[in-house]
């Protein structure tokens, strides 16, 4: 799995919402996030089953910059989402 750090530079909160939900669609794609206000996002995808390139390609349309990519597992995952992570000053 891989995650990807990017900035948006032509995305409106409305196309975000929109986006989001259809790269939400293919069973690669794990987490989504996808901010229309400060024009940031990530994605997190199965790179053997969706490539880095097709994927950038859906996004060409809004200009993505690459801030960061980097590999994760799904233990990481979990852990991240569990309710006890998420946390003011954690």
């Amino acid at each position: 799995m891989k995650r990807i750090d990017f900035k948006l530079n032509n995305i409106t909160p409305t196309e975000a919402r929109k986006t989001q939900y259809q790269l939400l669609l293919n069973p690669a794609v794990y987490r989504v996030f996808l901010n229309g206000y400060t024009k940031r996002g990530y994605i997190i995808f199965e790179e053997n089953k969706l490539p880095q390139e097709e994927l950038l390609e859906m996004l060409r349309i809004f200009e993505p910059i690459i801030i960061s990519e980097r590999k994760t597992t799904k233990e990481e995952l979990i852990e991240n989402s569990l309710s006890w992570k998420n946390t003011i000053g954690t």
